[in-house]
């Protein structure tokens, strides 16, 4: 399969190619063993990491946003796609119009023609994996397959409409199976005959939520999941103001409310999710920067150096000086 769709930042100023063993520091789902194609412009940095595999063809999109940005897709032919949003949350605007949203820690199937669409991305890490599935694999669909049946039919039909399923949270064994499809194998026809069966099993599991009814929708409107993205990446590096009680006050939900959510939105709770992008980040002013170590913890939302040392230490298995000290001695 030709690649079905391109992704790039609106506006990109700089494309590069990265080795399969330099990795960028804001990827944390890298496909071992493929190159990244890195685009950036001043609002962000986009990588992606793509194969084919038995005429399918595979992208894993990472993006690290400094502030709201757009991204263009262009699906070049009309294709069934298998989406697994990792972590994030992207708006889909197709004719200047809000089409659809997916969420951090979910999945949802959908058909797209010829088109091109806009994302919008506020300030943070947004993950996805897409996987565009051949037209044969898809043919059987509508009797084993019932609540996907109307994906393969309009692109029979070479249907101009965008069809979208509902969303169904990630979990087991689901979540197994999509982080072994970021595994590739030293044998390229084992690897790809596994990333096969997996997808298999990625549809069944999609097609069992679809028929009892564990769907996503209205559970978490457009609206309420912008404010608890944006209010993280606003206050991410203000170390008293992210506390539950706090954000639960201040966007005007209960705190179990904020927790329920928070599992739908991020995967995880908001304390992982709030240290993980404060050590990328950290990470990054390592390799970057000459702050000290002090300053790095305080621009990184960490008034108690001891703590920041702790939680590096923990999250890398290295202090944050020796880090440093060996990514410049590779340099």
């Amino acid at each position: 399969m030709e690649n079905p769709i391109s992704v790039d930042i609106i506006n990109s100023i700089q494309e590069s190619r990265c080795s399969t063993l330099s990795q960028p520091s804001h990827s944390n789902f890298a496909i071992s063993g493929l190159p990244w194609h890195i685009r950036t412009n001043n609002q962000g940095i986009l990588s992606i990491q793509e194969m084919e595999f038995l005429e399918n063809h595979l992208q894993l999109v990472e993006l690290m946003a400094f502030e709201e940005i757009e991204i263009q897709l262009t699906v070049h032919s009309p294709n069934v796609f298998l989406v697994i949003v990792m972590e994030g949350f992207f708006k889909y605007y197709h004719n200047d119009m809000l089409s659809f949203y997916g969420m951090g820690n979910c999945m949802y199937m959908a058909y797209i023609p010829q088109t091109i669409l806009h994302l919008k991305a506020n300030k943070g890490k947004h993950s996805i994996l897409v996987l565009a599935l051949e037209k044969n694999w898809l043919q059987p669909a509508p009797r084993p397959y019932p609540q996907i049946s109307s994906l393969p039919a309009a692109l029979a039909s070479n249907s101009s409409e965008i069809i979208m399923l509902p969303m169904c949270a990630v979990k087991e064994p689901a979540k197994t199976l999509w982080t072994s499809m970021l595994r590739v194998r030293t044998n390229l026809m084992v690897h790809q005959i596994k990333l096969g069966n997996n997808i298999v099993q990625l549809i069944e599991y999609y097609h069992e939520q679809l028929q009892q009814g564990k769907i996503l929708k209205k559970q978490l409107h457009v609206e309420t999941a912008n404010t608890i993205f944006e209010y993280i990446h606003t206050n991410l590096f203000i170390d008293s103001k992210l506390t539950l009680e706090n954000m639960a006050y201040d966007i005007g939900i209960s705190v179990w409310k904020l927790r329920e959510y928070s599992d739908l939105l991020l995967g995880q709770s908001i304390h992982k999710y709030v240290r993980d992008l404060r050590m990328l980040n950290a990470k990054w002013l390592l390799e970057t920067s000459n702050f000290p170590v002090g300053k790095i913890a305080i621009m990184t939302g960490y008034s108690n150096l001891p703590y920041f040392y702790q939680t590096f230490r923990q999250y890398f298995e290295v202090s944050p000086n020796l880090y440093r000290k060996t990514i410049r001695k590779k340099i």
